[in-house]
């Protein structure tokens, strides 16, 4: 879900540019550099990422970048973060992290300052009570969130979005789904209260 990023000071002909990735592991040898040499190749600002597999929560500096990771303290299973490109580095204002599942990075804008929040919810298959914990730490961390802030909300839903017209101003008319799963479901019912578009079925994607 993506509501927009104004360029800082020192960019102001640039926009910077934020991604997210799922990128199942960095605990592999290898395998930061090579996510590094693939965000530099797209001229990425700020990556948020899933999956890192790191155990505990840190900020390091990594060559060109910053890395800021939220993982489980006792087992190397999920883990949230950003990699941020360092000439950005003056613009980072807070990071938090949460938990495995969800961290926040705030960066300071031009008029507004911006808290991005970092997800990878429970698969479809998980039980409920997972996802409400879920959806409830992420209601809690979007409220913590600074009243004036921009917030975008960026990672990896495991939803499926369909193609209801109820769901149309929100979603947009490009999902590669015909119909709305549970965690799709969930996902759009938190973005219709916060007023917030859902930017991978908005546009229409090309190859």
């Amino acid at each position: 879900m993506d509501q927009g990023c104004r360029p800082s000071k020192r960019n102001k002909d640039k926009d910077m540019i934020l991604a997210t990735w799922n990128v199942r592991s960095l605990y592999r040898p290898g395998a930061l550099a090579k996510l590094k040499e693939e965000l530099n190749k797209y001229k990425i600002g700020i990556a948020a990422l899933q999956e890192i597999r790191w155990s505990g929560s840190e900020i390091f500096d990594s060559g060109d970048y910053i890395m800021c990771y939220s993982g489980n303290k006792e087992r190397r299973q999920f883990g949230t973060g950003f990699l941020i490109n360092r000439k950005y580095k003056h613009l980072i204002m807070d990071f938090h992290p949460e938990s495995e599942r969800i961290c926040t990075l705030r960066i300071k804008g031009v008029f507004f300052n911006t808290t991005l929040i970092c997800v990878h919810a429970p698969t479809e298959e998980k039980e409920e009570i997972q996802k409400d914990d879920f959806y409830e730490d992420l209601e809690r961390m979007y409220k913590k969130a600074p009243k004036h802030d921009i917030k975008i909300v960026m990672g990896d839903f495991n939803a499926k979005v369909g193609k209801e017209p109820d769901l149309r101003p929100n979603i947009g008319k490009y999902s590669l789904h015909e119909e709305t799963n549970n965690n799709g479901w969930r996902m759009t019912d938190f973005a219709i209260t916060k007023n917030m578009a859902i930017s991978s079925t908005l546009f229409q994607h090309t190859v």
